[in-house]
């Protein structure tokens, strides 16, 4: 596939994440799973994901650092932070805190596809943006 989604999943339990990789599968995104950030960092260098999934807990301890490495990289990225339940004041917390979205289960196939494709065209964009003022400066 020539423009095949990759997202990255970080995740310590195994609900609501096997449902989570079968769905994005499903969607054709190649997911890659890392149990912690250092091993995400690495996944995020080799495969240069649009998107990174984190299970709550994780991001709850290590937003700061989650959101200096997706800044830090050299693609653009967006974290979708995935809860175990539905929970506005969890969701609010996590835009706050420089998340792009906030899912929880039950996954529905209709849920994520918008959430995949709003985080895959955002960073997409933000991916060429510098690179097209570039050339544009440059040609002028």
């Amino acid at each position: 596939m020539e423009n095949l989604l990759v997202a990255v999943l970080i995740h310590e339990r195994p609900e609501p994440f096997q449902a989570l990789h079968g769905r994005l599968a499903d969607l054709s995104v190649k997911a890659y799973c890392a149990k912690k950030c250092t091993e995400a960092e690495r996944l995020i260098a080799q495969y240069q994901p649009l998107m990174v999934f984190v299970d709550l807990p994780i991001w709850s301890e290590s937003h700061g650092d989650l959101v200096n490495m997706a800044k830090g990289t050299d693609q653009t990225l967006n974290i979708v932070v995935v809860g175990p339940l539905p929970d506005t004041e969890e969701y609010v917390s996590a835009i706050k805190q420089g998340a792009f979205n906030f899912v929880a289960p039950p996954l529905s196939y209709e849920a994520l596809i918008g959430v995949v494709h709003s985080a895959a065209i955002d960073a997409r964009e933000r991916r060429e943006s510098p690179a097209q003022t570039l050339s544009a400066h440059a040609a002028g």
